[in-house]
């Protein structure tokens, strides 16, 4: 696992510091960086881990039901990942935001984000039928959630499941990354950059006794009538109205 950090406020640091492979500009690195470096404190701000996975095809087993301005409809997650965010700094940091990347073919790819704002609106379509759903129950389980209520105090930890839908670059077939990684920023403009193990991918069952989600009642729930739009492609046609 490799960690990188790039913190906005350090930002002249480092541009000094390339300065000193630069003969005959020591001593003005020197005395620059005093300066700096009493302006500003270095910490490690943020932990990532990725303890369960589970990567889907489009339109596949696991669907999202959301409410529109053209009427309800429903998604496919492509991808959803359960975290663990560790605040690994000396002072109380909120998360503000955050993203995902897959590499492939050598090029980081941004895989958009699904807010799920109704936890117990996610199912299982059992066999891939839509007709036969199994409701799921992510109550007290979405790490979005958390994440706006939450300030973590200095070694906190804080995790759950967060949601990705595939960009329609790699709808075709499920994708073979070669490398995942995730990007947050705190409420101080930190900003941190880790890439994830690819084999932490695992199965619905896997995840179901591991305790990371549960069924919430043996009702089961018929889709059909809903039309499929992915989340993503509704927001880039409010867009286009503009």
């Amino acid at each position: 696992m490799t960690k990188f950090l790039v913190c906005k406020k350090h930002i002249p640091q480092l541009l000094i510091l390339i300065l000193i492979t630069i003969p005959g500009v020591v001593a003005a690195y020197l005395a620059i960086f005093g300066a700096f470096n009493n302006a500003s404190v270095k910490y490690d701000p943020l932990l990532i881990h990725q303890s369960a996975a589970i990567k889907s095809n489009y339109k596949g087993p696991i669907l999202y039901k959301y409410k529109s301005g053209i009427g309800e409809r429903i998604t496919s997650v492509g991808y959803m990942a359960y975290l663990e965010i560790i605040n690994t700094s000396d002072i109380n940091t909120r998360i503000n935001s955050y993203a995902m990347e897959f590499k492939i073919a050598d090029a980081w790819i941004m895989i958009p984000h699904l807010s799920i704002s109704d936890p117990l609106n996610v199912f299982w379509a059992n066999n891939s039928n839509i007709k036969d759903c199994s409701r799921l129950d992510f109550r007290d389980k979405l790490l979005e959630d958390k994440l706006r209520n939450i300030e973590l105090s200095p070694n906190q930890s804080i995790h759950g499941w967060v949601f990705f839908e595939w960009p329609k670059t790699l709808r075709e077939a499920v994708p073979h990354e070669e490398g995942i990684r995730y990007t947050f920023e705190n409420n101080r403009e930190d900003i941190v950059i880790q890439e994830i193990s690819t084999e932490k991918t695992t199965n619905l069952a896997a995840s179901l006794d591991g305790g990371y989600w549960d069924f919430y009642d043996n009702n089961r729930v018929d889709l059909s009538k809903y039309k499929y739009l992915p989340v993503i492609d509704l927001l880039e046609y409010y867009e286009n109205k503009k």
